[in-house]
């Protein structure tokens, strides 16, 4: 069965809560800052993909820089939005919970 699409999302004292709707587990995530490093990261792959004629979302592009300064592997249900962008790491993920 698929999670709620309308789950909420709250972040209490830089931590993420990630509520799905009925018996899905309850998720615990780090928030992680945008810093001055992560806005030279974005900055550098914005202008790779742009002089590369792919312009993307800033959105994007500043969850792609966070998770290459972080050293993260950046999990996501559509790999389409990071395909292309150097030097960050994708694992496809799904809201499938198992019965």
């Amino acid at each position: 069965r698929r999670a709620s699409p309308t789950h909420e999302h709250r972040a209490y004292d830089q931590i993420g809560v990630l509520e799905l709707a009925g018996d899905a587990p309850v998720v615990e995530l780090p928030v992680l800052d945008v810093d001055v490093e992560v806005a030279r990261t974005y900055a550098s792959l914005a202008g790779a993909m742009i002089r590369a004629g792919k312009p993307r979302p800033v959105v994007d592009l500043l969850i792609a820089a966070t998770a290459n300064n972080f050293g993260l592997i950046l999990a996501t249900l559509d790999s389409r939005h990071f395909a292309g962008i150097e030097g960050v790491a994708i694992e496809m993920v799904s809201l499938i919970v198992p019965d």
